[in-house]
């Protein structure tokens, strides 16, 4: 094992080993669910370690990136998540402010 390091998980498997797959991402270290198939993690295994514990479950028509996340970065979603991407990443860059979707459908949920 190495130093921990921070990596974005981004899949798309097969929807009978997803819930496998998800649990052994998690099992990696500390995480945050950025989209339902993409994750950031913390962990002290190694890009090709990991490959190598997830190839059991990922078919030939499913797909696995590991990418090394860094700054400059932004986004929108859940705070827990952006907090968690501000404690690995550091601030983002520029104050981007979505706009209100609600307004912009009419509508209030």
């Amino acid at each position: 094992m190495s130093r921990a390091a921070t990596l974005l998980a981004i899949y798309d498997v097969e929807e009978r080993f997803l819930a496998e797959f998800s649990d052994n991402l998690k099992n990696l270290g500390s995480w945050a669910m950025l989209t339902p198939t993409a994750m950031m993690i913390r962990t002290k295994e190694t890009p090709e370690d990991i490959m190598e514990k997830l190839q059991p479950l990922i078919g030939p028509k499913d797909s696995l990136w590991l990418v090394t996340p860094s700054s400059p970065w932004t986004g929108y979603g859940d705070p827990i998540v952006d907090d968690f991407i501000h404690a690995e990443l550091g601030p983002d860059k520029g104050d981007w402010v979505p706009k209100d979707w609600n307004d912009e459908l009419k509508r209030r949920d």
